[in-house]
């Protein structure tokens, strides 16, 4: 996972340092991006919009 890819994630699950549950949700997002195959990562960030409802 790259810093750009990392930076989007960051950005649709409006990502607050000082909050452990996010703390563990990009952790486990990280986990579960780097697990796919190259043409699923794609969909992942889409569901993530779609699941956080960010345009």
């Amino acid at each position: 996972m790259n810093k750009r890819q990392l930076q989007k994630i960051k950005k649709i699950i409006h990502f607050d340092v000082s909050n452990p549950e996010h703390k563990r949700l990009l952790r486990r997002l990280k986990k579960e991006y780097m697990q796919l195959p190259a043409d699923k990562k794609v969909d992942l960030i889409k569901d993530l919009k779609k699941t956080f409802g960010v345009e």
